[in-house]
């Protein structure tokens, strides 16, 4: 058993929020679990960008011999006809959720005082998917 997210929600930490993974100002036990995170991470974000790759292929225009145009900046190009295809799949597929076994969420309890500055509140909403986040009784600001 592991822990459910959606492709989009994998890529976005991923792509992101680099930093989180490396940072030293969290508990270890945090720190263990990102590592470990990071690294189920990278397995399932070269499978989706593989596919999302062969998709893009599938529906680019292609030159005489079967290979995709692409423009001056190494972008697929697009027949108008498949425009709203390739994208309502590759959508589809950002929106497929996976497993990612052997990781579990791990819960940040936001009254822990070893969480302070190490962690921000854009931390907490890319981890979101990934984390029980543990609210304090609310307290007035």
């Amino acid at each position: 058993m592991g822990i459910k997210v959606k492709n989009m929600e994998i890529e976005r930490l991923a792509m992101s929020k680099v930093e989180i993974f490396a940072n030293k100002k969290l508990p270890v036990k945090t720190v263990y679990w990102l590592a470990r995170l990071q690294k189920e991470l990278d397995k399932f974000l070269k499978d989706y960008a593989e596919t999302r790759q062969e998709l893009f292929k599938k529906y680019c225009i292609k030159n005489d011999k079967g290979e995709p145009n692409v423009g001056s900046k190494g972008e697929f190009q697009f027949a108008p006809e498949n425009t709203q295809v390739v994208f309502k799949e590759v959508a589809e597929l950002a929106n497929m959720e996976v497993e990612i076994p052997g990781i579990e969420k791990i819960k940040f309890d936001l009254s822990n005082s070893a969480l302070d500055g190490a962690v921000s509140a854009e931390d907490l909403i890319v981890l979101e998917p990934f984390i029980e986040v543990d609210f304090p009784e609310a307290q007035a600001l």
